[in-house]
């Protein structure tokens, strides 16, 4: 029995099994095709939701990687900001990092981890469409909407935005924005207030970047899987 993660067809594949005696047997094989497995819900992942982050230290950066896999966040993009004086991990380790959350919670899809950019470059790409939703190189017309998390300054409730009536539906596509540990400068604030469509507070406390990352997937999630009506054979797990 073999699990794959985001795997194609003509893979070349290795395994085995122990025998009766102990010893184990060796076979090879090409993947053909791929289904998902029927213990798994199709909605394993916020399609279209991404986050945007500025980069903590290395050992940080990765946990927020490996929770928002889990959280089920579609793509990762880290950011170099005023105040980020560290560098990021490597692409491979951020990569098998995401691709290893993806196994244990069983998510068929890996996100995908863009190469960090200055907050103005991922702002200018942004308007010229250069990140979507598709794969490496694919450009689309739809455009996801902007969520900054701000420390300070005039900022709806982050509650009412993701699960309050009026707030955003399910077909709305999002990049979230946290800053790094001392907040966003002041002229990066002017900036992101300009580009974003909405700034909300995640509470009255300071939050580090780890912690406001995922506090922001834990509120996209909720606000994916409570106003989605349950999948059948998941409506007993939800009210247990």
């Amino acid at each position: 029995t073999a699990r794959l993660v985001s795997s194609a067809g003509g893979t070349p594949l290795a395994g085995g099994s122990p025998s009766s005696n102990g010893r184990h047997k060796r076979a090879r094989a090409v993947l053909q095709c791929l289904s998902p497995c029927r213990d798994i819900p199709e909605h394993e992942r916020l399609a279209g939701t991404s986050l945007a982050f500025a980069l903590p230290r290395p050992h940080f950066a990765l946990e927020i990687i490996r929770y928002g896999t889990q959280l089920g966040l579609d793509r990762f993009q880290p950011l170099r900001t005023a105040r980020v004086n560290h560098a990021p991990p490597r692409s491979e380790r951020m990569v098998n990092t995401a691709r290893a959350a993806s196994e244990q919670c069983w998510r068929l899809t890996v996100p995908r981890i863009d190469e960090p950019l200055g907050l103005e470059e991922f702002l200018r790409a942004r308007a010229q469409n250069a990140l979507s939703d598709q794969p490496e190189g694919a450009r689309v017309a739809s455009r996801d909407m902007l969520v900054v998390a701000l420390e300070r300054g005039e900022a709806s409730c982050a509650r009412q935005l993701f699960c309050g009536h009026g707030g955003l539906g399910l077909e709305a596509r999002m990049t979230m924005v946290v800053g790094p540990a001392g907040g966003f400068s002041d002229d990066e604030i002017a900036l992101l207030r300009r580009h974003a469509d909405a700034c909300v507070s995640l509470g009255p406390t300071v939050l580090k970047t780890e912690t406001a990352a995922l506090a922001l997937a834990v509120l996209a999630r909720a606000r994916f899987f409570l106003q989605r009506p349950p999948a059948e054979g998941l409506v007993d797990a939800l009210e247990g």
